[in-house]
């Protein structure tokens, strides 16, 4: 079955989109991103260049992946995020891709559930079945471990 792109997303043609995968309006899926099957492209959701998302991922509006690196060391060199199978992203949390000083990459491992307004910076790498509450926030180069649950409103500072 082929992908599912409401006509007002902005998805760059060289873009790969998985079979069944939809995309919502007011959507923008940069040129250098790869989305798996049948994944869930909410409305005003954005994903950035050098993404990756695995199958069933759910995003929620106003998600935002692969922006950059908030960090003054950061050049624009081309780094990435990867994202697991069936992960849910809720509204407005924003993952950022990982610095060339850090891992290159920012990781979310399958099975993952992160709620509204949760922030991932850059190298941070979050371990199977983790679930954030509602505004957690890590800094760069967290590592969170498998089947860890965050309560809401954390803040984890960076090298953790």
């Amino acid at each position: 079955m082929k992908p599912e792109i409401h006509a007002m997303a902005l998805v760059h043609p060289d873009a790969v989109i998985g079979e069944g995968t939809r995309i919502g309006a007011f959507s923008v899926v940069d040129a250098k991103v790869k989305i798996g099957k049948n994944c869930l492209l909410r409305e005003h959701s954005i994903v950035r260049d050098y993404s990756t998302i695995g199958d069933n991922a759910d995003i929620h509006p106003f998600a935002v992946i692969g922006g950059d690196p908030q960090h003054l060391r950061y050049k624009g060199e081309p780094t990435t995020v990867e994202i697991g199978d069936r992960v849910t992203i809720r509204e407005s949390v924003t993952i950022h891709r990982g610095t060339t000083f850090g891992n290159g990459t920012t990781v979310i491992k399958d099975d993952v559930y992160l709620m509204a307004y949760c922030h991932v910076a850059h190298d941070c790498v979050i371990g199977e079945k983790a679930i954030f509450a509602n505004s957690v926030q890590l800094a760069g180069h967290v590592t969170i471990g498998k089947c860890v649950v965050v309560g809401g409103l954390t803040g984890i500072t960076q090298f953790c």
